[in-house]
């Protein structure tokens, strides 16, 4: 039975959504940076990673995962995908876990990977800019958000201690020309 984690920045707390600190005046994209570190007992197929929460106003304009120590076989056979779910209140897009990467091969041994994702779309995942489609409740309300999640696929061949780590460009849409967002 799958299990579900939370990183400290997809848990609810009193500040809300994690929104986007913006690296200018003019709301210019900005990277941001979540590792979680998962025990052997976690490793295991269908297990979701809450990565962070983002706004309903965030988009996702590119990033990357990386995974190491996960699986520990001379010949691993799991795969992580990174994606996104609607938030606790079910608002928000419909479900994708494999929008941004899907089945990237973890690495064997020691080794890591690394799969980026939102370039030219290139790897054939998901169209960016990431522009969450549902923003508004059925009573018209602002949205609360949505979760960027890694899950793992697969049977892991012998599970190790590890770590994955989300990179994110993200922008505030109401900085965004609709140009870009097209």
């Amino acid at each position: 039975m799958a299990t579900t984690f939370y990183h400290p920045d997809a848990k609810a707390s009193w500040q809300g959504d994690y929104f986007p600190r913006m690296a200018g005046p003019n709301g210019e994209p900005t990277w941001v940076t979540f590792s979680v570190s998962v025990t052997a007992a976690q490793a295991v197929e269908n297990n979701i990673f809450h990565m962070c929460k983002l706004s309903a106003d965030t988009l996702v304009l590119g990033g990357y995962v990386k995974a190491s120590g996960l699986d520990v076989h001379a010949s691993t056979s799991g795969l992580i995908d990174v994606g996104f779910t609607s938030d606790s209140n079910g608002h928000g897009d419909t479900n994708s876990a494999d929008w941004f990467v899907d089945g990237a091969v973890l690495p064997t041994l020691t080794g890591s990977v690394i799969a980026q994702f939102g370039e030219a779309n290139s790897s054939g995942y998901g169209i960016m800019p990431f522009v969450p489609s549902d923003t508004n409740t059925t009573t018209g309300a602002n949205a609360t958000g949505y979760f960027v999640t890694a899950k793992l696929n697969d049977t892991v061949a012998q599970a190790g201690a590890g770590v994955i780590t989300v990179g994110l460009l993200i922008a505030n849409k109401d900085f965004v020309t609709p140009a870009c967002v097209a």
